[in-house]
């Protein structure tokens, strides 16, 4: 009996969301692939209205999104007076009406002074400040729209596309706001989606057992993070992020470091590879069988919080 209860366990546990890595469209190579300059060659206008479209099939589970990078042709730099990046499901194929494709637009990069130093053949981020929670069902509405840019410094404002995506564009004066877009037909950007998330690796949530956790997010690597646990879901909205923890007394001893013998490796510094393995030892009390542990992570910047972990859970069973 003992076996078939622990196997239940193993079973409740791997059937929480899995781990999502960072997402590549169509592959991690970003020195291949014909050179295209969209929609980072302004021209004389100086102004663009780019959207990308990602199949769900490209995009896998859902995930959450911290920043996308493409992979410029050559180096150097680009500038805009205003650029904006907005994001959006999509469950209906793209047209050339730039509007349609964003049907529920989520503003990942706010309006204002835009600075990029792209990197020859190498995955070179936009810079996102806001995240997005992709749902693992439709496809994904990526635009980027600028007024008053310029390139510099030997960049020609090409990057490495594939045979795959959809994208609509206007380049033009007003392109901006504009309504209508060139072509919805053509291939778009190569392109890494990075990806910030927590998952359960490991171990039995019995009491007297210890789960192990993976937190996950390249884009933070070699940056502080603070892990926590809460017995419900939230969320806690941080500027345009959400923590998907309440806050009750479980998330204040789990944070603090009140009690590291059970809430072990929760604070520190993602390794090279934007990780860390933290752990809960949890105690032999059975009272604890049935309680849901929601668990998630930050990451630390200077004196404020850079970017935030989606939470994974899991349930405190009989052994």
């Amino acid at each position: 009996m003992r076996r078939l209860v622990s196997a239940a366990v193993v079973l409740s546990v791997l059937a929480l969301p899995a781990l999502a890595s960072d997402v590549y469209s169509p592959s991690n190579t970003p020195t291949t692939g014909v050179c295209n300059a969209f929609p980072f060659s302004p021209g004389a206008s100086g102004e663009w209205r780019y959207q990308a479209i990602f199949s769900q099939a490209q995009m896998g589970p859902a995930a959450r999104i911290t920043d996308v990078s493409w992979a410029p042709c050559t180096g150097g730099t680009f500038t805009a007076t205003t650029l904006e990046i907005r994001m959006s499901h999509l469950s209906v194929a793209p047209t050339n009406m730039f509007d349609a494709n964003l049907p529920t637009p989520v503003v990942v990069r706010n309006a204002g002074p835009y600075s990029w130093a792209p990197v020859a053949n190498a995955w070179s981020p936009l810079k996102l400040d806001c995240p997005f929670d992709y749902n693992g069902i439709d496809s994904l509405t990526v635009e980027v729209r600028y007024i008053g840019g310029v390139i510099g410094g030997g960049f020609g404002g090409s990057t490495h596309r594939d045979v795959v995506s959809t994208r609509v564009y206007l380049q033009a004066a007003g392109a901006y706001n504009a309504a209508v877009g060139t072509n919805g037909g053509l291939t778009g950007p190569k392109v890494r989606f990075t990806i910030a998330d927590t998952s359960i690796t490991g171990g039995l949530p019995t009491p007297g057992g210890t789960v192990t956790m993976l937190f996950d997010d390249s884009a933070d690597a070699g940056l502080n993070y603070i892990g926590a646990s809460s017995l419900g879901a939230g969320p806690i909205p941080i500027g345009c992020w959400q923590l998907e923890l309440d806050p009750d007394l479980l998330l204040i001893l789990s944070s603090s470091g009140a009690l590291p013998g059970t809430f072990q490796n929760f604070q520190g510094v993602l390794d090279a590879s934007g990780q860390a393995t933290p752990s809960i030892l949890l105690p032999n009390v059975n009272a604890l069988i049935g309680l849901v542990i929601n668990n998630a992570f930050v990451t630390l910047q200077g004196s404020g919080i850079k970017s935030v972990g989606r939470s994974a859970r899991f349930v405190i069973q009989q052994s």
